[in-house]
């Protein structure tokens, strides 16, 4: 399943070869998961994690400046998941991160043909979109999820 989840990764985050990051993409930090997430390399996002025993992934990125679009966050939630994501969401919260409100939702997905699930956080601040997404298989999506709130649960935005 791990290269299908990078493959999935690298389609959700979109590819900007030859786009010069806007300076505050990346100036960010969040919570980290435990220590069975092993660091792996994000392709065009901003950090990533892969639990091999549970064949989950969790990513984090940021778009800014001329990448940033305005939007609902619910809506921004939804276009992150496009194509995976089915029917209404299981979870819907909104919470406040970095002094801001942030949506966090989760789905019931399909992936080449595998059930999965598929969690989401986005948030805006200062002219950049914030978000962090799992992708986990429904038989370990709720001890991933533990781990995915821990990782954006420690959102902080650096020198702001």
């Amino acid at each position: 399943m791990r290269p299908l989840v990078f493959m999935t990764l690298l389609m959700v985050t979109g590819c900007h070869w030859g786009f010069k990051p806007h300076p505050d993409e990346g100036r960010y930090r969040t919570g980290a998961p435990d220590s069975n997430w092993e660091k792996v390399n994000p392709g065009s996002a901003d950090q990533a994690w892969f639990n091999q025993n549970d064949g989950a992934a969790i990513y984090t990125d940021s778009n800014c400046g001329r990448r940033y679009e305005d939007g609902a966050l619910k809506d921004m939630a939804a276009h992150l998941t496009r194509g995976i994501a089915k029917g209404a969401p299981l979870h819907e919260k909104s919470i406040h991160l970095a002094g801001r409100e942030a949506m966090v939702h989760a789905w019931e997905g399909m992936l080449d043909g595998v059930q999965i699930r598929v969690g989401v956080m986005v948030l805006k601040r200062n002219q950049c979109v914030y978000d962090a997404l799992l992708i986990a298989p429904e038989r370990s999506f709720e001890r991933a999820w533990t781990q995915f709130e821990r990782v954006y649960s420690g959102f902080q935005v650096e020198g702001q």
